[in-house]
């Protein structure tokens, strides 16, 4: 656009002279000044008809460039050679090649642009043709003496050249820092958008794309502020926009409500104008879970203090109780109703220490044992254990991975986790399973995934099965997933619940695998990925 704007300015210049010229009977020697900018302006359409369609951005540069300077020259032999007042287009070029190439390509447009004044000086001295010059509009009609004309000629050179090396000195600069900004902002973590005033977007680093669910930076440029940001966003915007002073406002974005956090803030030049704004996108998903882990670990201490003192008083009663009911049945000669009602008694004791138990092992967590055993070989126990813990109806639980993955772990702990999750697997499935246990591992850790085809956990209560005294079975106690949770915690590990793309619930232990865990590491000779499971 900028080329065409130029040819007309130099075509109303031209015109201007051919109506001075008109009295002296003149003008017919300003044809050819008007046929290079015609054709200068006639070839820049050809380029806009190129570009639009889409052909290569670089190559066509150079053509342009090459071009552009075999336009200035024609116009500069057309208009009185070194005389010329278009000498100043040569610089055109330069500067175009400064900024779309390299500093070697720009000073090839210089040394072209040498070359053109030189052969319109070398046709001047050979041809006799003089261009009809207009006083005061032209510099001069005098021709230079020989050494008048090389001292001109050097100083176009150098000027040619000096200009050449400083705009792309300058451009190389301006480039390696806009490179620098670019690749700081692309490997932020957090979202970074800027629009100008006009609330379109101007630029948009990965992460904000990915944040707002946007498959490439071309959907996204150019678009309106409504397009891409909830209302409260956008609201939040313009009131910076209002007041030049920053604002902060939460709102959630996409199908999967992902908590962001926007943070806008005003973007002025160095005058003081305000220009539009930054906007910094932050996923607060991470920031929610720790408050939420806070407050369930706050919860889990008052809990553990109050199970304590309360499974502490109830404990010695219940064991004289369960004592006394015992020795009732082995000394006194009772009718079988009455047997069968000291045998309940005995029974319900047991279950009541049972669950008094949990509750102290739950307030009363020992610190994890490190020693090293075998991953595969404590799933295999531990699933001949569920199985004989439902006698005549439990199905086979298989267990599948590499078989020697060495951890250095409480193993007895570490047991009591995996049997909790297995019984609860089993107890899904009514006894009918399918239910597999399946190690997988990589360079970010191990993973024990155990995956029955039972109904899952509904999504509003998801977030709520490892609180204390949460459970919706009619007689669990609710401190299964809590204690097996903390026990996780321990080992620097956390436990995920959920299903899979071929719709198996899916409670998966993940264990880190990290130089200088201080709750224990793991090796093995071969660290493979598990092997394909069979449904």
């Amino acid at each position: 656009m900028a080329r065409a704007v130029l040819c007309v300015f130099a075509a109303a210049i031209i015109a201007v002279n051919v109506e001075s010229a008109d009295a002296a009977g003149e003008a017919i020697l300003f044809v050819l000044p008007f046929a290079v900018v015609s054709a200068a302006f006639l070839t820049n359409l050809v380029w806009l008809a190129l570009a639009r369609l889409g052909t290569h951005a670089r190559p066509l540069a150079a053509v342009q460039i090459a071009f552009d300077v075999a336009f200035v020259t024609g116009l500069v032999y057309a208009t009185g050679g070194v005389n010329s007042d278009f000498l100043l287009l040569y610089f055109g070029p330069i500067l175009a090649a400064a900024v779309v190439f390299s500093r070697t390509a720009t000073l090839l447009a210089a040394s072209l642009s040498t070359m053109g004044l030189f052969a319109c000086t070398v046709a001047y001295a050979v041809d006799n043709y003089a261009p009809v010059l207009v006083d005061d509009v032209w510099l001069t009609r005098q021709p230079h003496t020989p050494a008048a004309l090389a001292g001109v000629l050097a100083l176009q050179v150098a000027a040619f050249h000096l200009v050449a090396f400083l705009a792309s000195t300058l451009t190389m600069r301006l480039r390696r820092a806009s490179i620098e900004t670019e690749q700081i902002l692309e490997n932020m973590s957090d979202g970074v958008i800027t629009l100008g005033r006009d609330e379109k977007v101007v630029y948009a680093n990965s992460r904000a794309m990915a944040i707002l669910g946007l498959p490439g930076r071309e959907s996204l440029l150019e678009r309106n502020l409504e397009r891409i940001l909830p209302p409260a966003a956008c609201q939040a915007f313009r009131q910076v926009i209002a007041s030049a002073r920053p604002g902060t406002i939460d709102a959630e974005v996409g199908p999967s409500s992902l908590p962001v956090q926007f943070v806008v803030i005003p973007v002025t030049d160095h005058a003081g104008r305000l220009r539009g704004g930054n906007v910094i996108l932050h996923d607060t998903t991470e920031r929610r879970k720790l408050i939420e882990a806070t407050r369930r670990a706050d919860r889990l201490e008052a809990a553990a203090t109050t199970v304590a003192s309360i499974a502490h008083e109830i404990r010695n009663p219940l064991a004289a109780i369960r004592g006394s009911a015992q020795e009732l049945k082995n000394t006194i000669d009772l009718s079988d109703p009455d047997q069968r009602l000291l045998d309940l008694v005995v029974r319900e004791s047991d279950r009541l220490n049972r669950i008094l138990t949990e509750f102290l092992n739950f307030s009363r967590m020992p610190k994890p044992q490190i020693a090293p055993f075998n991953l595969h070989a404590l799933l295999v126990e531990v699933a001949a254990q569920v199985e004989m813990s439902f006698p005549g109806h439990s199905p086979a639980i298989a267990v599948s991975g590499p078989s020697d993955v060495v951890i250095a772990a409480d193993g007895e702990q570490l047991r009591q986790v995996f049997v909790n999750i297995a019984l609860n697997a089993v107890d899904a499935t009514e006894g009918r399973g399918p239910v597999k246990i399946v190690i997988e591992s990589d360079a970010s850790g191990l993973s024990v995934s155990t995956l029955d085809r039972g109904p899952g956990v509904d999504e509003h209560v998801k977030e709520r099965v490892f609180e204390p005294f949460f459970t919706t079975k009619t007689t669990g106690t609710g401190l299964g997933l809590p204690i097996a949770a903390r026990i996780v915690e321990d080992h620097g590990g956390r436990i995920e619940v959920g299903r899979t793309s071929d719709n198996w619930t899916c409670v998966k232990v993940l264990l880190p695998v990290a130089e200088g865990n201080p709750y224990g590491s793991f090796s093995s000779s071969a660290m493979l990925p598990a092997a394909p499971v069979a449904t």
